[in-house]
């Protein structure tokens, strides 16, 4: 039903959201409940219903980016799906951080980059990423600099970056 609304009428993004939404998380469960439920289905087997759901959540996504190629709900989507359903921060990163360079993106999604940058043991990265970020962003609490600010602090701190090298330079050594 998901593709025939979506065909007669490609343009509401709500269709294409909720569609992969359903494809990635719903569908696993009813099938791994028609198998016997999570108790006696082997895990490997769970993984491999959760590969094949999303997978096909992801085609229904980039369809949609034919229509919507600008539209950051759909890479949030896709970011989403590899975070929590495939536990993958590097590919889930990385739709973050597609998604954060489209004009509707909401200031999260840069901010959730960054944090998977550095689950993923990528400091430096996380630290440059976001010290590009405070001159991107605007002055407005939406913005939350504040955190962004921070969390450079915190990264200075674990790369001991020299005070003299510090994004924010401390009052005191």
């Amino acid at each position: 039903m998901v593709r025939l609304v979506t065909t007669l009428d490609p343009r509401p993004d709500f269709f294409w959201i909720n569609g992969s939404r359903m494809i990635a998380y719903d569908v696993p469960n009813w099938r791994i409940r028609e198998e016997g439920g999570y108790s006696d289905v082997p895990e490997g087997r769970q993984q491999a219903i959760d590969l094949e759901q999303s997978a096909q959540a992801f085609d229904l996504i980039d369809q949609a980016l034919e229509f919507h190629p600008d539209n950051a709900k759909l890479y949030l989507e896709k970011a989403q799906i590899y975070l929590n359903r495939l536990k993958d921060d590097a590919k889930a990163a990385k739709w973050f951080l597609r998604a954060s360079q489209q004009d509707d993106a909401p200031y999260f999604a840069a901010r959730i980059h960054a944090e998977l940058l550095r689950k993923q043991g990528l400091d430096i990265e996380a630290y440059d990423f976001l010290k590009n970020l405070t001159y991107q962003l605007p002055n407005t609490p939406s913005a939350q600099k504040g955190i962004i600010l921070e969390r450079i602090l915190d990264l200075e701190k674990t790369l001991e970056i020299p005070f003299w090298e510090r994004f924010i330079r401390q009052r005191s050594p």
